[in-house]
């Protein structure tokens, strides 16, 4: 599964000083959705709005995406 490491941004948006509803403008989002995505409240995700929020971020995709691997059992 992979999943969005809301901390990162959280942890980004701080260092740039930038609001939810700042980093949603400077993304070109809805506000609600913007924060819907850095609460972790979304299943899912465009890669649109993937790249939008790491351009406003100035970081690359991979720095927010996190892969979980499914073991089978044994």
């Amino acid at each position: 599964m992979v999943t969005i490491n809301t901390e990162k941004i959280a942890t980004c948006r701080k260092e740039r000083g930038l609001t939810i509803t700042a980093l949603a403008q400077a993304a070109g989002m809805s506000y609600r959705g913007c924060w819907n995505i850095c609460r972790g409240k979304t299943r899912s995700m465009k890669f649109d709005s993937l790249g939008a929020i790491c351009s406003a971020l100035h970081i690359e995709p991979g720095e927010l995406l996190v892969v979980q691997m499914n073991r089978p059992k044994v």
